[in-house]
């Protein structure tokens, strides 16, 4: 997901008031320390933000078991739709929950899954006001421990980027979906800072900040691209045409790099409201259900 969706307002949509805030601080503090500057940012860029639920989800909600585990950063909240069968899990994105993805959930019940959804550190629920791609990766592992192999994953956004990674480090899955998902680490850091307009200074010393916490090899330990063909696990990637956050051109990318790949492509959905299309949704259990 775009860095830049920590920065909605209520609609889902960036909160525009906020951004012109964040751009002026920005400038204030480059004219400050360029250094200075890339702190602030680095703060804001694992901060996360949390929103009021809608209807749809509150519903959704009163559907699921509801459960709390430990983590090493806190509490976890998650979301069980539970059913006899094998187990999918849903990955949400960057300060989403698991309850946006909840239009899956029953659908899926009914094909025969038992469903699991969970909050990200951070995000949600769940404890914590930041987190770390590889944060979101340890609560995966320890709910697949708690839970059993997962059968397979619907992810959306940021949460593509989780799974990619979980895959290529060895959990095994029979089908997954990936739903407006970035495939870079560089488009995240780049898009962030255009979001921001970062004058370059600041973004030379953010991009080695980035390097110094999460690791030299964040862009190609992060990077679907980089890391698809270690995985062997069918791939439905869905991306909407009109959507502004993620541009449909990053799903591009894995043309020819994931071995198998099939794709659907949407008109007019966006990046959030393609979670609760109809026919997103049909495609989705369709392509777990034929694994």
């Amino acid at each position: 997901m775009s860095k830049s969706d920590s920065k909605q307002n209520k609609s889902g949509r960036p909160d525009q008031a906020l951004i012109q805030r964040m751009r002026w601080l920005v400038r204030v503090l480059n004219a400050i320390s360029p250094r200075l500057a890339a702190l602030w940012l680095t703060r804001i860029w694992f901060s996360t933000r949390r929103f009021k639920l809608p209807v749809r989800e509150q519903k959704w909600l009163t559907m699921a078991q509801r459960d709390n585990i430990d983590t090493p950063y806190g509490k976890l909240a998650t979301y069980l739709w539970d059913q006899q069968g094998p187990t999918v899990v849903l990955i949400h994105g960057w300060s989403g929950r698991g309850l946006q993805m909840g239009a899956f959930a029953e659908p899926l019940q009914q094909a025969g899954f038992r469903v699991l959804a969970f909050d990200a550190p951070g995000h949600g629920e769940s404890a914590g006001n930041s987190t770390t791609i590889y944060q979101v990766l340890d609560c995966l592992r320890l709910l697949e421990q708690r839970h059993g192999l997962f059968y397979g994953a619907v992810a959306h956004s940021f949460g593509g980027m989780v799974l990619a990674c979980a895959l290529a480090d060895g959990m095994s899955m029979q089908r997954v979906v990936s739903i407006g998902s970035p495939v870079q680490v560089e488009f995240l850091v780049e898009s962030f800072c255009d979001a921001l307009r970062v004058p370059e200074a600041s973004r030379q010393y953010f991009r080695q900040r980035l390097l110094s916490l999460l690791g030299d090899d964040m862009y190609e330990r992060g990077s679907t691209d980089r890391i698809a063909h270690r995985i062997s696990t069918p791939l439905l990637l869905i991306h909407d045409r009109q959507d502004r956050d993620v541009p449909v051109s990053q799903s591009e990318l894995l043309n020819g790099r994931w071995p198998r790949l099939e794709r659907m492509i949407t008109d007019g959905l966006g990046h959030r409201r393609i979670l609760r299309d109809v026919q997103v949704v049909e495609r989705v259990v369709d392509y777990l259900k034929s694994g």
